[in-house]
């Protein structure tokens, strides 16, 4: 299997492209056209997302399927995301440890994705403070990815609740994969953590390539049971799911 280069893909969890580039010090990409712009031949693509914002790794494995279809010799692979829920719950509860005992509070902030996305970070700062009961700790939305989703509650909003409860100090780490250009808040990854994600993500996702799976059809199918139930309320309409088991 020929060599491929690393890309990464940018979705509404990394909307600061320039940083996760320095950071990682990969190539990054936000649609078909930058990715097809790109001279490499043979590419492994890495949603660059903590696996909360699931139709952007769909939106990453269409792309490379419609890149595939236009010149089938091309080696092209879709990892996994940069980061997948335990890693990241790890990482948010190494920043509630080491702040216990010099915050008052602790506000966990990321871009709003959209209200599935939202609600999984919620879930997740729940696990994450687990046994750790002497910080409090919120969760927090900003809209630095321009979602068409609405923020809720906002970091000053959460701020403002925090304080009249009596928390003074308050510090602000990002749950997603974006750095504040003001460093008012810590970033969720130290930039060798996230390198070394991306590497890690790379290596198994070459690995199964070499076995027949370039990850598109998991890509593809990221996002299908994300969000409500199949219970539309009207009956007014009708559709059909075909679903192909193999």
């Amino acid at each position: 299997m020929p060599e491929t280069q690393t890309v990464l893909y940018a979705t509404a969890e990394s909307a600061n492209h320039e940083y996760l580039s320095r950071a990682t010090g990969y190539p990054v990409v936000a649609d078909a056209r930058e990715l097809s712009a790109l001279e490499h031949e043979h590419i492994t693509l890495v949603p660059a997302c903590t696996s909360r914002d699931l139709s952007a790794i769909t939106q990453a494995a269409q792309t490379m399927r419609w890149l595939k279809e236009r010149d089938a010799h091309r080696t092209l692979i879709v990892a996994e995301p940069l980061s997948g829920d335990t890693y990241a719950i790890a990482r948010m509860r190494h920043h509630i440890r080491s702040l216990a005992g010099k915050a008052d509070a602790l506000l966990f902030v990321s871009a709003t994705v959209n209200p599935f996305a939202d609600a999984e970070l919620i879930r997740r700062v729940r696990l994450a403070r687990q046994f750790s009961e002497d910080v409090e700790v919120d969760v927090a939305f900003d809209d630095v990815a321009s979602s068409p989703s609405e923020a809720w509650p906002t970091p000053l909003a959460a701020a403002q609740r925090l304080n009249m409860l009596g928390l003074e100090s308050i510090t602000f780490i990002r749950a997603d994969l974006y750095e504040d250009p003001l460093g008012e808040q810590r970033t969720l990854f130290k930039d060798t953590a996230l390198r070394a994600a991306v590497v890690a993500s790379v290596e198994r996702a070459r690995h199964r390539a070499g076995h027949g799976d370039d990850g598109i059809a998991t890509g593809l199918l990221a996002d299908h049971g994300a969000g409500f139930a199949h219970s539309h309320g009207d009956e007014d309409h009708d559709h059909t799911h075909h679903h192909h088991h193999h």
